[in-house]
């Protein structure tokens, strides 16, 4: 009885905790939803043996304990990232952290049943600009997403399961301004909220030498409501769909050796949705910023080593494309396709499961011309950029295991 008082109240806390704080992504999307997978640079779908299968393979949860855990991310904006146009004159955006939270937890019914939540940061953008030219397309953008989802999983034989649920999503748009000349130079800010529904399919096979996973989750289109600024003077009313993308990712594991395990994800999204932000008003004429995005990929190799004494090493690679074309590539999302390393130690105890990782993103250094096909908002120059990236994750299993 008591161990459950201290469970309801965990997760009441981390849930009051994870809807607070803001996520960051280059891009809209972060990958990184778990110290445990992302030490091993997010090669997750086909192992997913904690807490975390919630988010990336559903279908693997009736192989596992009941279980809580809780951890967040800490990330580096800003302080690698550099815009150099001609002739030369470099220009930087301002540097923060941020540190989105994830939450998952995991019922065991019994060998063939079991159902879980996850509460989680899987979208979200924070880019600042303060030095003009710049800031006439891009002075602050800041979105700030909350994923609930709920899902059941259900073992069809001794290796095959299935997984199944539903996402709601919560976006906040907290700022996506610019400076302006007319009708007189000042600050326009767009702020608003929306919310979506989609759904998420899974499937898992487990076997003693190799795990194999398939994970799908559905487009979200939150449609944001809010209010355009002038100055911070109300000036009408505003909505606009935000296209988040279908996401596949399929995944291997090689897990036979007694202290070593291998694995191999493709994930692919489709970006591809989101070819415009179409603002409309209440009085004012529509404003249709074209994005042209496409569809993305990569490829994450993972491992982990078992050191004995409860204590684990992992490691990492990935390649991952960008969705923004040269034309539409503007100072509020500067991506590129990028690199990664990954490291990160895991310590398992009887009950308690702590889990680090460190990444180091690298991106591809990106130059940008004008041509006819350019949209507004577009600087020419070479965009260099780096993040780094750090997490941990507490687990707290609590029986009802495999």
């Amino acid at each position: 009885m008591r161990e459950n008082r201290i469970r309801h109240w965990l997760i009441a806390g981390a849930i009051f905790v994870v809807a607070a704080v803001p996520a960051f992504a280059s891009g809209f999307s972060i990958y990184e939803q778990d110290a445990k997978a992302s030490a091993m640079a997010g090669a997750w779908t086909a192992r997913a043996d904690n807490a975390a299968a919630n988010w990336y393979n559903p279908a693997a949860m009736v192989r596992q304990e009941s279980s809580f855990q809780v951890g967040f991310n800490v990330i580096t904006l800003g302080a690698d990232t550099t815009l150099t146009v001609p002739p030369g004159v470099e220009f930087d955006p301002e540097s923060s952290l941020a540190t989105p939270v994830h939450l998952y937890y995991v019922q065991k019914v019994s060998e063939r049943i079991a159902w879980g939540f996850g509460i989680n940061t899987p979208y979200g953008l924070t880019t600042e600009w303060t030095t003009p030219p710049i800031t006439f397309a891009a002075r602050k953008s800041e979105l700030v997403t909350v994923v609930f989802n709920p899902n059941v999983s259900l073992a069809f034989s001794e290796h095959v399961s299935l997984g199944f649920g539903v996402d709601y999503i919560y976006a906040d748009l907290k700022h996506f301004s610019r400076d302006v000349l007319t009708p007189a130079p000042g600050t326009q800010d767009l702020t608003g909220d929306g919310t979506d529904w989609g759904f998420n399919l899974a499937l898992h096979y487990d076997d003693e030498d190799f795990k194999l996973g398939l994970s799908f989750r559905s487009r979200l289109s939150p449609e944001i409501k809010g209010d355009l600024t002038f100055n911070g003077t109300k000036l009408d009313n505003g909505k606009a769909d935000l296209d988040l993308p279908d996401q596949i990712a399929a995944g291997f594991a090689y897990t036979r050796p007694e202290k070593w395990e291998l694995e191999l994800d493709v994930a692919w999204s489709r970006w591809s949705n989101f070819q415009a932000l179409v603002i409309e008003f209440d009085n004012l004429p529509t404003e249709t910023v074209v994005e042209n995005w496409d569809d993305t990929y990569s490829i994450r190799l993972g491992g982990s080593y078992d050191l004995g004494q409860r204590h684990e090493i992992r490691y990492g690679v990935l390649r991952d494309t960008n969705p923004i074309p040269d034309e539409t590539l503007r100072p509020s999302i500067p991506d590129a396709d990028r690199w990664s390393a990954t490291i990160g130690y895991g310590f398992t105890g009887s009950k308690i499961d702590v889990d680090f990782y460190y990444m180091a993103l690298m991106f591809d250094d990106r130059t940008v011309t004008l041509s006819p096909a350019t949209e507004p908002g577009v600087f020419p120059g070479e965009y260099e950029n780096f993040s780094n990236l750090l997490g941990v994750t507490f687990g707290w299993r609590f029986g009802g295991g495999s």
